[in-house]
């Protein structure tokens, strides 16, 4: 294969299926889905702080039949969601988390 193609063939792949829940205004209230890595889905949740909830975000990830996860007391915008749960799963298959 190509390295053109192999390349095409990646970036089709590697994508993200994130809802934006936002408020009557506009603002962006969560990010929910999944984020294609090259290892798998890693399952995302990440909302802002308002009167009723904390800001929070949490990303899962499921390697050789165990789950993993990890949680943050912040939100992140929808890019750093992406990076952050693509660099989860890098971490995970790489043994750097048990």
């Amino acid at each position: 294969m190509s390295r053109k193609y192999r390349d095409r063939v990646q970036a089709i792949y590697l994508g993200k299926l994130l809802e934006d829940h936002r408020d009557d205004d506009g603002k962006p209230r969560y990010y929910t889905g999944h984020v294609d890595t090259l290892n798998g889905y890693v399952t995302v949740y990440s909302q802002g702080y308002d009167r009723k909830w904390r800001a929070f975000t949490e990303v899962r990830f499921i390697w050789n039949g165990r789950e993993y996860a990890r949680s943050w007391d912040r939100k992140f915008s929808e890019r750093g969601v992406v990076t952050i749960a693509r660099r989860f799963a890098a971490q995970v298959v790489a043994g750097e988390i048990r």
